[in-house]
């Protein structure tokens, strides 16, 4: 007779393979799971210095655990987000709480109106909103993409486009959708494979860039060289006429007109008046020195370059960054 130490090994080894067998067969296969935060424990999150929008916020803590609503205003949301939080990392004890909550104006627009530290989530106003809290877990990417084009689905769904580049042998995935890229929020992502590989992945931070992207568009090359302003005027509507009516503005000593070209971005004063100060009070340009040339081309954005000299013979060389404004028209940002 086995002794009765081997009897009881036995039997709880065969109770262990049980459980693992149930296990196993009420889990689906879903593949390799490819996680998208840490799992190990964090360092509290203080929670002063967290984004004003609750997407970034997402971006920056994770996903939340629940969304309510408000009978009170019917857009309002309150987001739930498991921590921990400190309250303070000024204090030498700095006390923690495992939850906070943030109220927002409405999903759409992800404005926090309050943030709160919680020790227990015994307790929310309103009802549980699955349908928001599923539109809050968008995609984190936190340490890059799989080497392995075919686990992108697992981490990103299937693209919204695919293009081809490269006569073929390039295969373009843009993803259209909200995602967090370690920190920071993006509008969307584009992922290039060739050959069974990625051989290249980018950001997108706007919905412009992304809608350009999506349907071609391409940046134009820089000038190679200047252009004289007597030889070509800039095409009117264009960051370049922008730029140029603003030199002339600026040295011709009509102040209040330069300060028109500037974006109201700029709210820096000292920038401002250096700007559009004359170069020198009372000595106009020389028109048939003028040359202009975009030294940098972004979506939604130039870099402009101007040499002239003035009537006296000083030479001056002025750069500029414009910005096309919400409305189509192109204004100084410094």
């Amino acid at each position: 007779m086995a002794p009765l130490r081997t009897i009881l090994m036995l039997v709880v080894l065969a109770a262990v393979l049980t459980v693992g067998y149930m296990l196993w067969q009420d889990t689906p296969d879903r593949g390799e799971e490819i996680t998208t935060f840490p799992a190990q424990p964090r360092e509290p999150i203080d929670w002063r210095f967290l984004p004003g929008n609750i997407y970034e916020k997402v971006c920056h803590i994770g996903h939340p655990v629940l969304v309510s609503n408000w009978d009170q205003t019917p857009d309002t949301r309150f987001v739930y987000f498991e921590g921990p939080f400190v309250e303070s990392a000024d204090e030498e004890n700095p006390r923690t709480y495992p939850y906070m909550y943030s109220a927002i104006k409405s999903l759409e627009s992800g404005q926090v109106t309050t943030s709160v530290l919680l020790n227990s989530m015994d307790e929310y106003p309103g009802d549980n909103i699955p349908e928001d809290l599923a539109a809050l877990k968008f995609p984190i990417i936190r340490n890059g993409l799989p080497e392995d084009p075919a686990k992108l689905p697992a981490l990103l769904g299937e693209p919204d486009v695919e293009q081809s580049l490269n006569k073929g042998k390039t295969s373009r995935l843009i993803y259209q959708q909200r995602l967090c890229f370690g920190d920071n929020l993006l509008a969307g992502l584009y992922v290039d494979i060739s050959d069974g590989a990625i051989i290249r992945a980018k950001g997108i931070k706007t919905d412009v860039e992304l809608d350009r992207l999506i349907r071609r568009e391409v940046l134009p090359d820089p000038d190679p060289e200047p252009i004289r302003y007597v030889d070509k005027k800039p095409l009117k509507g264009s960051g370049q006429e922008t730029f140029v009516e603003f030199i002339l503005a600026r040295e011709s000593g009509d102040r209040e007109a330069a300060l028109a070209f500037f974006s109201d971005s700029q709210t820096n004063d000292w920038i401002r008046n250096e700007a559009t100060a004359q170069s020198e009070p009372g000595i106009g340009i020389s028109l048939e020195s003028f040359t202009y040339q975009t030294t940098k081309y972004e979506w939604g954005a130039i870099e402009m370059r101007a040499v002239y000299y003035l009537e006296n013979g000083s030479l001056m060389d002025s750069q500029h960054r414009l910005r096309e404004e919400a409305d189509g028209s192109w204004r100084l940002e410094y």
